[in-house]
């Protein structure tokens, strides 16, 4: 935490939450030059329930939990789309703004 505030990429105001903590890295992620950036759409909603996990056979299912929301429903999710419409920004600008993404 104390790197990402030093750079600038979270609040000094107060104790952060994990979900701030989260957006920090992102957008530090989302600014450095890095050519490719993955964002786990869970992480967006803070989901607390990991979506893939070993199974034990009989008493949980292999690998099947269901994400806890529709891929649809992130299209009304405005801090959803808000976060990532800025890492489209922050990715923009750290590759030079070309118009091809």
């Amino acid at each position: 935490m104390a790197f990402l505030r030093a750079e600038g990429w979270l609040d000094d105001g107060g104790v952060p939450t994990g979900h701030g903590v989260m957006l920090a890295c992102q957008r530090y992620l989302a600014g450095s030059p890095a050519r490719t950036m993955l964002v786990n759409l869970e992480d967006l909603w803070d989901e607390r329930e990991p979506q893939n996990m070993p199974g034990t056979g009989s008493e949980r299912p292999n690998w099947v939990r269901r994400t806890a929301r529709a891929f649809e429903a992130l299209r009304d999710d405005p801090e959803v789309l808000g976060t990532l419409q800025e890492i489209n920004q922050l990715r923009r600008g750290s590759r030079g703004g070309t118009s091809d993404d």
